[in-house]
């Protein structure tokens, strides 16, 4: 089953490249236009590397066909829809722990969220605090788009839905 990242990411190489590659299938190209196409390729293979495994591969494509970069394209699509999948349920196990944190803190006397959160931010180190939430979130392998005060990743989206 192609996850909703795959499909996300074979929609964006579809309209992106292939469909540019495939309107000149069956005319031969001039070189400079096969050149054209193989950059544009390139860039995609570059971009998806750095999504898939946090680095930009730097390949040396002068000698790789157009069929050979668009199979490493495919290839790409499908580790970068892996990745997002992976970080996905890094995210929700890391957002678990933390309104169990949250939890806790509040049985132990916190008394409610607010002051549980005010407890974790105040427990951070100084650098955390210079950055503030972004570092905690990610120092706690949270989403950024995760609010600590309200326990939700799509708070600020339904704020901003209802300010419209």
């Amino acid at each position: 089953m192609e996850s909703k990242a795959i499909k996300v990411w074979s929609d964006k190489w579809n309209m992106e490249i292939t469909e540019y590659v495939r309107s000149v299938s069956g005319v031969e190209l001039h070189d400079a236009h096969v050149e054209i196409v193989k950059q544009d390729l390139y860039s995609y293979i570059s971009d998806a590397s750095k999504d898939a495994y946090g680095s930009r591969s730097r390949l040396d494509v002068s000698e790789w066909t157009i069929a050979e970069l668009e199979a490493e394209c495919d290839r790409l699509s499908v580790a970068v829809g892996e990745t997002i999948d992976r970080e996905e349920a890094e995210h929700v196990a890391a957002e678990a722990k933390f309104e169990k944190n949250v939890a806790n803190l509040i049985e132990s006397g916190a008394g409610d969220r607010a002051t549980a959160v005010r407890w974790i931010r105040d427990a951070q180190d100084d650098f955390d605090k210079m950055y503030g939430d972004e570092h905690i979130k990610y120092s706690l392998g949270l989403s950024y788009t995760y609010d600590l005060d309200h326990g939700d990743r799509d708070y600020f989206k339904r704020q901003a839905a209802k300010a419209a």
